[in-house]
């Protein structure tokens, strides 16, 4: 009951917060997404706008939580009115109370009967604009979130800190040692067509790790959103492309400065977390076949070059019954036509803000 007592004596006062494109809108939601992708402080700005002694904060990351406090905590609840309540990192290691209102944050991809799921990712290129504030050139401010990645507290970081800082912050999502290994593997691999068994061959050599453990840990960096494995349109069985939840863990986890890889990553973000559906064919990175659409990156190419590699592929477009090709740049703009298929070359900054 004392400890009880402390949380409810919490008081949430208005903090800088940037608005995020998610939105709490229902009474009973669940915030769900990557560790250190936003959550809590969204919840600590929700909470700054409500009356203190109407709501409980309990956050199941703080080491002073005692399981203990879960017998008493429906009694409490109504013994104060209290009309919110709001469990954040929840573990769903018990039963959620009756409350008018309940928010849940958790990294874990859980559904409850009456909960509305908000989805959660760090930060995408419109959000980071906001957050950084560092320029008003767009091409300066996208190359510092190339740098700097989608986490939100690596926006506000100084550059020559990008790297001990981002490092410490996945110590802290993945605190143990074989986790990061593992983890750092898939970050080699980002935009590379990936085989997990030849992966899981070639760790064993040098690590300690069942098969068992090496698919369980694979599949929670999955539920996690850790990792994505993006599937071949129609081969099922074939390798996956891996993408990162933050396009810069690479550079920050390995000398390896392979920015055409990333900068696929970086699109492919753009593209999850619009909801699409999203495939990957022989020839074209992106296939989003309910839009009829393809999106290629061709970075720094200029656009006789860009009409020489589509010309390349126009068959592969045409067999899927393509529409229309959205190719990202970093400099060239303009359009080509192919036969009865729109081609636009259009600048990241520009395609991302226009979404």
């Amino acid at each position: 009951m004392k400890l009880l007592e402390s949380l409810y004596a919490q008081e949430f006062k208005s903090i800088t917060f940037h608005p995020r494109k998610a939105r709490i809108s229902a009474h009973k939601s669940i915030l769900f997404g990557p560790k250190a992708s936003g959550k809590t402080t969204l919840l600590h700005d929700y909470l700054s706008r409500r009356k203190k002694g109407s709501y409980l904060y309990i956050d199941f990351d703080d080491l002073r939580i005692d399981q203990a406090l879960f017998i008493g905590l429906p009694n409490f609840i109504k013994a104060k009115g209290i009309t919110l309540l709001v469990l954040d990192n929840f573990d769903f290691s018990f039963t959620v109370p009756q409350v008018d209102e309940v928010i849940i944050s958790t990294n874990q991809d859980h559904t409850l009967e009456g909960f509305e799921r908000v989805e959660i990712f760090p930060l995408d290129f419109e959000e980071f604009i906001a957050f950084a504030k560092r320029h008003i050139e767009i091409e300066a401010i996208f190359n510092d979130f190339a740098v700097a990645g989608t986490y939100p507290t690596m926006s506000q970081v100084p550059k020559d800190r990008i790297v001990k800082e981002f490092q410490k912050l996945i110590r802290l999502i993945l605190p143990d040692p074989l986790e990061r290994t593992l983890f750092k593997s898939f970050a080699l691999a980002q935009g590379e067509k990936l085989s997990p068994y030849t992966l899981f061959q070639e760790l064993k050599i040098f690590h300690k790790i069942s098969k068992d453990r090496f698919y369980a840990l694979l599949k929670r960096f999955e539920q996690e959103r850790l990792i994505f494995l993006l599937p071949h349109y129609d081969k099922p069985k074939a390798k996956k492309k891996i993408y990162l939840i933050d396009f810069a863990i690479k550079s920050i986890l390995t000398y390896d400065k392979d920015f055409i890889k990333r900068f696929e990553n970086i699109i492919f973000l753009e593209l999850h977390k619009s909801k699409e559906e999203i495939y990957y064919t022989d020839m074209i990175d992106f296939y989003l076949p309910q839009k009829n659409l393809a999106v290629i990156p061709m970075l720094f190419l200029p656009i006789e070059m860009i009409q020489t590699k589509l010309n390349r592929i126009q068959k592969e477009l045409e067999h899927y019954q393509i529409k229309r090709v959205e190719i990202l740049t970093l400099e060239a703009e303009g359009s080509i036509e192919l036969e009865m298929i729109s081609c636009e070359i259009i600048p990241f900054w520009n395609w991302a803000l226009s979404r």
